[in-house]
């Protein structure tokens, strides 16, 4: 597709997207939640094929902390706080939920993954049992031109320039510019910083 008709269908889509921001902001500002973004977003992952690309490319440019340009956000896959920010060219697989994270530009996170917001979510009191309400929500960032596996989950940051073997559990931070695979995922290689590692 060339860059004129993706302006075109880009600008068109922020249009009919437009109320639904707005209904999103409203809601927001009245109850002091995150529910009806949440409602949206859920039900804008199952729009197919190139529709659903550019009303979710849409959607998320006005609820978003920060969104850069050329956002693909695939069928089944969603971001579930809006308190996120992402660069320019991220490319998100089918069936991928990403919580709280600020993600750098050119980062290629494939399906069914899971970048958590933090792994420190969950607390307990004294006897062990889980308090329901009782949160620790942090932000995980992903560096820019990295490429996260199919199946990962992602409860740390991973540097620039990294790649996240396929079916890693990221529970300690990972440098830049190496890879990692496992669970939990650890550093088994080094790569070149001269290598362009766009996409």
């Amino acid at each position: 597709m060339n860059n004129s008709l993706k302006q075109i269908l880009n600008s068109a889509y922020s249009l009919l997207v437009f109320p639904v921001y707005l209904l999103v902001a409203a809601n927001g500002k009245i109850s002091g939640t995150e529910n009806t973004y949440r409602a949206f977003a859920q039900r804008l992952s199952r729009a197919s094929g190139k529709h659903g690309e550019f009303v979710r490319r849409a959607f998320y440019k006005f609820t978003l902390k920060k969104t850069g340009k050329d956002l693909v956000v695939s069928f089944g896959s969603l971001f579930t706080h809006r308190n996120t920010t992402i660069g320019d060219r991220i490319v998100i697989g089918q069936y991928t939920i990403i919580g709280r994270a600020s993600i750098g530009s050119n980062v290629m996170i494939a399906d069914h993954t899971s970048v958590l917001s933090g792994k420190y979510q969950h607390r307990y009191n004294e006897e062990g049992i889980l308090l329901e309400n009782d949160q620790e929500i942090s932000s995980v960032t992903i560096g820019k031109s990295t490429w996260i596996g199919a199946g990962s989950v992602v409860m740390n940051n991973v540097g620039e320039g990294s790649i996240i073997g396929a079916g890693s559990v990221v529970v300690n931070e990972i440098g830049s510019f190496v890879i990692a695979a496992g669970s939990p995922a650890k550093e088994i290689k080094k790569r070149s910083k001269e290598r362009d590692n766009g996409f």
